[in-house]
């Protein structure tokens, strides 16, 4: 009996500094896909190691938080920001629009990796105003210096 191809290997990831998630997920995983691999990041709210809200009701101060987050995950599977190949940003107020991509410029100037932003109605905890997740790609190829 052939067992069929083989499931890829998955990898989660909590930089150490970061508190657990409560939730029977991970702030990031990695998926080995042949010649490397694709990292998704849980949203990410602006909350520090003592779950306390970072900039609290400061858009751009927020999203500067979350971007160093998802950094912090994506460097525990040797990626960084550069890496992100697609994001999903999510706002309590669309008026903010304009500081965060402002923000979010000043980090992917050179990769632009592509972006929607979603007004919302509520985020997961009072006094956050905005979540960004994203999926990344680290070649394996890249890695190995070929």
């Amino acid at each position: 009996m052939n067992p069929g191809p083989s499931r890829p290997q998955r990898r989660k990831l909590t930089p150490q500094r970061f508190t657990p998630t409560g939730g029977a997920y991970s702030h990031g995983l990695s998926v080995e896909v042949g010649c490397g691999a694709v990292i998704f990041t849980t949203g990410q709210l602006a909350i520090d190691p003592e779950s306390r809200v970072v900039g609290l009701g400061d858009a751009a101060s927020q999203v500067r938080y979350v971007i160093e987050n998802i950094e912090q995950i994506l460097s525990e599977d040797d990626a960084g920001l550069a890496d992100i190949v697609t994001a999903q940003m999510f706002l309590l107020d669309m008026r903010d629009y304009e500081s965060v991509i402002d923000v979010f410029n000043e980090y992917f100037t050179a990769s632009r990796p592509p972006l929607g932003v979603v007004g919302v109605t509520g985020l997961a905890r009072d006094g956050c105003v905005v979540e960004l997740e994203a999926v990344a790609f680290r070649s394996s190829i890249n890695a190995q210096g070929s």
